[in-house]
């Protein structure tokens, strides 16, 4: 994948063919969010599979900057 100052970029012809391939359009929305969080072949969704979500979001989402400097977060 491509990087942009050091991070991975997410094309738009990536993303399509990641859509096209999982077939995402038919799936109703509880299975579509469950098969892009969990790991490859489980049957559940762990705690730890939400961290990379969550770390982006609060890294990037500028409403939660005072998060930042919490250290619980």
């Amino acid at each position: 994948m491509p990087k942009v100052g050091g991070e991975p970029k997410l094309t738009r012809q990536v993303l399509h063919r990641f859509w096209e391939e999982f077939d995402f359009q038919r799936m109703i929305p509880k299975k579509r969010l469950f098969t892009i969080l969990a790991k490859a072949n489980q049957s559940s969704i762990a705690t730890d599979d939400f961290k990379p979500m969550f770390n982006h979001l609060l890294e990037h989402h500028p409403g939660l900057e005072f998060l930042q400097q919490t250290p619980e977060f």
